[in-house]
């Protein structure tokens, strides 16, 4: 028989390393003295002291592997960049194995889950080929560490009381908007637990959620069999749910068939991709949803924002006159103590790594419409802009309100909320 190719070679020794290998405790692996699999497990403990909720490994073009950290929403590298070139096919190998994955595929991606530590805290593991080899990221979500309350979330109190408000009108459609990452799974999982008890049965349909909830039915969607959202909502839309907690709306069908299961009498939570609350109100129409359905069926939409906090130790007032009136027209009307308030901005310090920055800061904009909302979006949908936004505190005003506190920088403001 023939001696398999060269570039197998690394494959056999590494299976020979796997041999007699003993399970750890802690990790839920195999280790052993085999340098590959020390590496990976040095990388998950890396992942979880640096509390990221993410790690890249990203091959390149001399063959090394750029290991980077997603630390309070932003790319950082790890200790360990870059990896060696001989280091990228055995830890590929590793991580597909203890993700359950086929070892062999290299062409098309793939997705599977790692449990890790004592509390076996899931990971989902993704795998992208690329130009110069296999993307892999590791997601990392701390599920017992989630809000268990509404009111843990950082809800100001007139935003948490217009959310508890709208949650306790009768069923309908709840829409959390933002951009991936701002906290809308979080903020819908919080709204599943206020509205889930023993009189009502739950369902989440999503593509692997990590949270866990005791008493709500879990199908996990699989595009690659064909199971999609729209399948799902399909067959659940005339049985006896009382709350169906969905991923991403992101085509016509799921978005008629989310709204047909809210007129139908079941409460519908949902992730939109839209910049801010009113804008999701327009998507859907944009999307050719019936105004009157809109407004029928429509409870309760909150967008959503992560903004990176300031560290304590080193933030630094700046000396620039804050021009509020440019940022956010109206700001000072609304809010007239803040004309001689300083912004703060990042220093750096051994605390923090030397950003300036450590950990995140929610900030939300709630929309809840009233009877006279619904009547006047009914009747002409498009004139109504002005008066869904009047009252409404924006996400840039919350921003601001939190850097006057020294909470977040000006940067962060910008950034990350939509300007006027």
């Amino acid at each position: 028989m023939n001696e398999p190719p060269d570039e197998f070679d690394w494959l056999n020794a590494f299976y020979r390393d796997l041999e007699g290998c003993e399970e750890d405790d802690e990790l839920g692996v195999d280790v052993d003295a085999s340098p590959v699999i020390q590496l990976v497990d040095q990388l998950l403990a890396e992942l979880v002291s640096c509390e990221a909720s993410s790690l890249h490994l990203l091959p390149q073009a001399d063959g090394s592997v750029a290991a980077r950290l997603r630390v309070s929403g932003v790319l950082v590298p790890s200790r360990h960049h870059p990896l060696a070139s001989s280091l990228r096919l055995p830890l590929t190998a590793r991580l597909k194995i203890v993700a359950h994955l086929d070892i062999a595929e290299r062409q098309r991606p793939q997705r599977g889950l790692l449990r890790f530590g004592k509390r076996r805290e899931p990971l989902r593991v993704t795998i992208t080929p690329t130009r110069h080899g296999e993307l892999l990221v590791l997601e990392f979500l701390r599920a017992g560490q989630a809000p268990e309350t509404l009111a843990q979330l950082g809800l100001q109190p007139e935003d948490l009381a217009l959310v508890q408000r709208g949650l306790r009108s009768s069923p309908g459609l709840v829409l959390a908007c933002g951009p991936r990452g701002s906290g809308r799974r979080t903020f819908l999982w919080a709204c599943l637990r206020a509205l889930h008890g023993p009189r009502r049965a739950a369902m989440s349909l999503d593509y692997g959620s990590l949270q866990e909830l005791e008493g709500v039915a879990q199908v996990e969607l699989r595009r690659e069999t064909g199971f999609d959202l729209a399948d799902a909502l399909r067959q659940q839309l005339h049985r006896d749910h009382d709350v169906l907690l969905l991923c991403q709306l992101d085509s016509l069908e799921c978005t008629q068939l989310a709204v047909q299961a809210a007129l139908d009498g079941h409460w519908v939570l949902a992730r939109h991709n839209t910049s801010d609350a009113v804008a999701s109100i327009f998507r859907l129409l944009d999307m050719g949803i019936e105004p009157c359905f809109v407004a029928d069926s429509l409870r309760l939409v909150v967008a959503c924002r992560l903004l990176r906090r300031l560290c304590a130790a080193c933030r630094e007032e700046t000396t620039a006159e804050p021009d509020y009136e440019r940022w956010c027209p109206g700001f000072l009307a609304a809010y007239p103590s803040a004309v001689h308030r300083r912004l703060c901005r990042p220093a750096g310090c051994e605390g923090c790594g030397g950003s300036g920055l450590k950990g995140v800061l929610p900030i939300f904009e709630s929309l809840s419409l009233d009877a006279n909302q619904r009547r006047l979006l009914a009747m002409s949908p498009y004139n109504q802009a002005d008066s869904l936004r009047a009252g409404l505190r924006s996400l840039r005003a919350s921003a601001l309100l939190l850097a006057q506190q020294g909470l977040t920088s000006l940067d962060e403001v910008l950034g990350k909320t939509p300007g006027p």
